[in-house]
């Protein structure tokens, strides 16, 4: 015999909270209170200060450049004989740019590419168009022909968690339009114990943000390019300018009553 299903009953929003009260004593159902609040993001620029190429590349490639990009945030130009390459940092990956400008082939040599994270750790990075369960896997160099230039995200796997979803890779989720914090309390408890719990929890969080900010000198990405045989490896080092974390006691808290 088939049964027919329970119905389901939805969840009610009542803000005002005496309401709620009342409608708890009438229908023996209960309610709380969910407190919300949505902690802006962190601001900050991110510099390439630095590329490190090995003494024999510069005697074949000759002196480099290095210029922010016009128009485009974040984003660097470096040039040298060898390659024009456009490099930013973004939430969770790197973009890059690379132009082949010599008569000669240009392999990128992905599987021996690597992130030096802030605590100079060294992670395994897999080019964006790399199919997520394969990230472990060997890599396929990228062919640059002479005269033509790919496009790839670059991405620390460190950074990938086993569902597929990426984690920033600074504090505080830069890029992210805002981080949310929530709480409940009982009908024992009070509006305000919602709200103290979320305003702990925010106030917990811009601390450690600000500390981990602060001690994030250098972040770099290295890049291993092969051309006749010949391996030169190019290390694209960043640093954190200007960094601004919300104060948490300016985030507003809004508070609802559920009853269900």
């Amino acid at each position: 015999m088939r049964r027919n299903k329970e119905p389901q009953l939805p969840l009610v929003v009542i803000r005002n909270a005496a309401l709620a009260t009342v409608l708890s004593i009438l229908s023996g159902c209960a309610y709380h209170s969910r407190s919300t609040a949505h902690y802006p993001k962190v601001e900050y620029d991110i510099v390439l200060h630095a590329v490190e190429r090995p003494a024999d590349v510069q005697e074949r490639w000759g002196n480099y450049v290095v210029e922010p990009v016009v128009d485009e945030v974040d984003k660097y130009l470096y040039e040298d004989d060898l390659i024009r390459a456009v490099i930013a940092v973004l939430d969770s990956a790197f973009y890059l740019r690379l132009e082949n400008k010599t008569n000669h082939t240009v392999r990128v040599l992905w599987d021996d590419a690597a992130y030096i994270d802030p605590s100079g750790q060294s992670n395994r990075v897999v080019k964006g168009s790399i199919i997520i369960r394969d990230r472990f896997g060997p890599q396929t160099p990228s062919v640059i022909p002479k005269g033509t230039r790919i496009e790839e995200s670059v991405i620390p796997i460190d950074r990938i968690t086993e569902k597929g979803d990426s984690l920033p890779l600074l504090p505080g989720g830069r890029g992210t339009y805002f981080t949310e914090f929530a709480a409940r309390a009982t009908p024992e408890q009070s509006k305000r114990d919602a709200e103290s719990a979320v305003q702990k929890r925010i106030d917990s969080y811009a601390t450690e943000t600000m500390e981990s900010v602060r001690t994030v000198q250098r972040m770099a990405l290295l890049i291993p390019l092969e051309i006749q045989s010949v391996v030169n490896e190019y290390t694209f080092s960043f640093r954190i300018n200007n960094a601004t974390v919300p104060e948490p006691g300016n985030v507003r808290i809004e508070t609802t009553t559920e009853y269900y």
